[in-house]
């Protein structure tokens, strides 16, 4: 198939995410005011306690058998690389530009942490639905991107479910040693875990579709067009449908803020939509060259190593912006740096997902 058939290819996707974005961003006007700051919160919550739940039980439930379940090991194994290639090179990154103290954390975590649940989830599938993509059959595609992109979306929804009180946290660490300091940091995060966060409905959801799907069964009576319970899977699976609409939305609104600027450096900016968007690809096209060679991936799934490759191409994860509003700092910072990668992705994205299906294909 040739690049530029490849590349309309990889430029569907992305505009939906564009599409979809942008009217996110457009609701969340002042003027408009349709997902101010009191809906965005609202709209959140029903995603986190509903809709998130829903998409993760039935896609799992509908796809995970024990035998999907060993050939996704790797990707687990593939986002915690991308997590260490991140911060290490953020560390550079501060190095070089003399980042301020209080900027740091927010570097490294958008450098390290990559919205691998949101744009993949719908990108693969969008991928899958054209007729000329270079994986194969686009109704047997689905369902496997189906199950590949769950075993990614769940940390993603997880990140942000352990939340701290910041005020004390500086108060009790800033004159005490390395190692002191570090203790009461573990302390301050045990006492402050809220274990119905830990355990977050996506997370207990992810746990029964997993049953569902692997326990024979409990499968028959819940999953198909014979089951006796099929009416409970197919309302959970039309919630579900709501999610990934509603998290584009939401990204929409977040990146808002970003228009109004704030005190992070120009050069800060550039380092990390270089790292998100040139480096760290190059890096994940090496990760995955490694595994195949190491035996570890299936030389034969395409798709599954364009599910990995494009996990390393992925701007900013936007739960590194609600990471900020826990701390009660940076937020205006973190806006910036997600509006300009994720202006740049809008191009990037897409040359890295054509050159990924070039060279799998």
């Amino acid at each position: 198939m040739g690049f530029l058939n490849l590349f309309i290819v990889a430029l569907m996707p992305i505009l939906k995410v564009i599409l979809m974005t942008g009217v996110g961003f457009f609701i969340a006007l002042d003027r408009i005011k349709l997902l101010g700051p009191e809906s965005n919160r609202h709209l959140n919550n029903i995603v986190f306690y509903v809709l998130s739940p829903s998409l993760a039980a039935t896609s799992l439930a509908e796809t995970v058998t024990s035998q999907s379940f060993m050939t996704l090991w790797f990707m687990p194994l593939n986002l915690l690389l991308a997590y260490i290639f991140g911060s290490m090179l953020a560390w550079l990154l501060i190095k070089i530009t003399k980042t301020p103290t209080h900027l740091q954390a927010i570097v490294i975590a958008c450098c390290s942490a990559g919205n691998t649940g949101t744009l993949p989830l719908i990108m693969i599938p969008a991928v899958c639905e054209e007729s000329n993509n270079p994986f194969g059959d686009p109704s047997v595609l689905t369902v496997a991107a189906s199950s590949i992109e769950l075993a990614a979306l769940l940390p993603s929804m997880n990140v942000d479910s352990i939340p701290m009180q910041p005020t004390s946290f500086h108060a009790t660490t800033a004159k005490m040693s390395a190692s002191k300091t570090i203790m009461q940091r573990m302390k301050i995060i045990t006492e402050n875990v809220d274990l119905k966060k830990v355990f977050a409905p996506t997370a207990i959801a992810a746990i029964v579709g997993f049953v569902v799907g692997i326990a024979s069964p409990i499968r028959k009576l819940l999953i198909g067009n014979e089951a006796p319970l099929r009416v409970i899977d197919s309302s959970a699976y039309i919630l579900g449908e709501a999610a990934i609409p509603c998290m584009t939305l939401i990204m929409g609104a977040n990146l808002l803020r970003g228009v109004k600027g704030s005190e992070v450096s120009t050069s800060v900016i550039i380092g990390i939509i270089a790292l998100r968007n040139i480096f760290l690809p190059m890096i994940g096209k090496g990760v995955v060259k490694a595994a195949l060679h190491l035996g570890v991936v299936a030389s034969d799934d395409k798709l599954y190593q364009f599910a990995l490759m494009l996990q390393f191409a992925v701007p900013p994860a936007i739960s590194v912006g609600t990471m900020t509003q826990f701390f009660q700092l940076g937020q205006c910072e973190t806006s910036v740096i997600m509006l300009w990668t994720y202006v740049v992705a809008a191009f990037t994205l897409t040359l890295w997902s054509t050159l990924f299906m070039w060279i799998l294909a």
